[in-house]
């Protein structure tokens, strides 16, 4: 089993641990949840809590505690394709980009959501730098 530590709010641990969300407010079980969103179930967390200037979820100093995470195999993602026509396209959900290329006939380019969106933001800043006028 692949594990992942990470460095959280200690206060964190009876909504990770026990799924208790009594005591939380609305805005800090959003930051959870967006937090944990692609990890798998919490595991483990220290005993031990110190004071910390930061830690992984957020840029608030306060009392940490380390965190482990189950890694799940075989997480699904979205993936986009751009075709031999210059269009991009949504493949659909696949664990690996093997199996996403499998559905689709010689992609230009084949990449994962996050990917395709840090892409297309870094091919709109340069195209406003440089007045090419790609519409958003």
């Amino acid at each position: 089993m692949k594990i992942e530590t990470y460095v959280l709010p200690a206060y964190w641990a009876s909504y990770l641990l026990n799924g208790d969300a009594s005591g939380y407010e609305d805005v800090e079980l959003k930051e959870i949840k967006d937090f944990c969103e692609d990890l798998g179930p919490c595991i483990d967390v220290t005993d031990e809590e110190e004071f910390s200037w930061w830690n992984d979820a957020n840029n608030l100093g306060g009392s940490v505690a380390t965190f482990h995470f189950q890694v799940l195999k075989g997480k699904m993602k979205k993936w986009y394709a751009l075709n031999a026509e210059g269009d991009i396209v949504y493949v659909g959900e696949h664990k690996d980009s093997e199996s996403a290329d499998s559905v689709i006939t010689n992609p230009v380019w084949l990449v994962d959501e996050d990917s395709a969106k840090d892409w297309l933001v870094s091919l709109s800043v340069y195209s406003q730098q440089h007045g090419w006028g790609i519409a958003k």
